[in-house]
C-alpha cells in the first residue's frame, strides 16, 4: 500500500479570495487517472491541509478536484486537532483512520507532496518520500519557509504539481512505486 499526502491548498488562495483559484486541466486529468487506478495500484490519495475543512472542501470544489478528493479523502486541521502538520501525531491520526483493519500503514509507504520546506523536512524525518512544489518563483516565498531544492529532505523538486505524473510516473504504475523518470 502506498499513500500520497497532497497539500491541495498549496499557496492557491489568499484571504479566501476564491477568484484567484484557477482550474488546471492537466492536474485534474492526472489526479483523476491516479484515483481511478488507485484500487488496482494499491494506492490511496488524500488531501491534507492545515486549513479548516470547510475551506479545504471549497478550494477543491473551485479547482475542479472534488471528484478526485471526496470528503472522506480530505483531512483538515479539524480532523487532526490538537495536532497539525508537520507534527508526527497529525500524520499518525490520518494513517490510523485510513488503514485497513489490522494492517497499519507505515510512514515509509507514504509520499508527501508539499510546498512547505518545514513540512517536507518533517515528512522526510518520518521516513516518507517527498515531492517539493516550488511554484514558478522561489523568491516569492517567505524567507522562513522558502523552498530549498538542495535540501536533502527533498526527493523530487517540481515547479508545478501537474508535473508529478511525468516526473514520478511510478505512482501511476501497478503496483505504485516511487520511481522517477529517467
Amino acid at each position: 500500500m502506498m499513500i500520497i499526502f497532497l497539500d491541495i491548498c498549496i499557496r492557491f488562495a489568499t484571504k479566501c479570495d476564491f477568484s484567484l483559484l484557477e482550474k488546471d486541466a492537466q492536474l485534474i486529468e492526472s489526479l483523476t487517472k491516479l484515483k481511478l487506478d488507485s484500487d488496482k495500484n494499491d494506492l490511496k490519495v488524500v488531501a491534507f491541509s492545515n486549513g479548516p475543512r470547510k475551506y479545504v472542501l471549497k478550494v477543491l470544489d473551485v479547482l475542479g478536484l472534488s471528484d478526485v478528493f471526496p470528503s472522506e479523502c480530505v483531512y483538515a486541521i479539524d480532523d487532526t486537532l490538537p495536532y497539525c502538520k508537520p507534527e508526527k501525531e497529525a500524520f499518525q491520526k490520518i494513517l490510523s483512520n485510513i488503514s485497513d483493519e489490522g494492517d497499519a500503514i507505515q510512514f515509509e509507504e507514504c509520499v508527501m507532496v508539499e510546498d512547505s520546506m518545514k513540512n517536507v523536512q518533517a515528512a522526510k524525518s518520518l521516513g516518507m518520500k517527498t515531492i517539493l512544489i516550488t511554484g514558478s518563483n522561489i523568491e516569492s516565498h517567505h524567507d522562513i519557509d522558502r523552498p530549498d531544492v538542495n535540501d536533502p529532505a527533498v526527493d523530487v523538486c517540481l515547479s508545478n504539481a501537474n508535473q508529478i505524473q511525468s516526473d514520478v510516473p511510478g505512482l501511476w504504475e501497478c503496483p505504485a512505486t516511487f520511481r522517477r523518470s529517467a
